[in-house]
């Protein structure tokens, strides 16, 4: 995979759950809360990558190509254009950490 700097064009989110605690220390609920964003090429699947995710029924699942970061984890979630995906997988490409990609499913859908 050849990626250009130009190719990451569109902006996301990160964001982590967190649980929520009262001064007593007793959890009560939890929340979302952003922690970074970044550049992205974002893409459909399509070809074998678009019908493996029909067999697991993940047709509304996105690509997303950023620079390389450390503190993604597939418990991240993303926000993009409004909407907010679950990463389902994370690729270090070729294992440079120069960049990774990251697929992930919209949430509740």
């Amino acid at each position: 995979m050849n990626i250009m700097i130009n190719d990451l064009n569109q902006r996301i989110s990160f964001s982590e759950e967190r649980t929520l605690v009262d001064e007593y220390g007793t959890p009560y609920g939890k929340e979302y809360v952003e922690f970074g964003s970044a550049w992205a090429h974002v893409s459909n699947l399509h070809g074998d990558e678009y019908y493996s995710a029909l067999g697991l029924s993940l047709e509304k699942e996105l690509k997303f190509t950023i620079r390389y970061r450390d503190d993604i984890s597939e418990d991240t979630a993303i926000t993009f254009r409004d909407n907010v995906y679950n990463i389902t997988f994370i690729d270090n490409i070729r294992y440079r950490n120069r960049f990774m990609e990251l697929r992930a499913s919209l949430r509740g859908g």
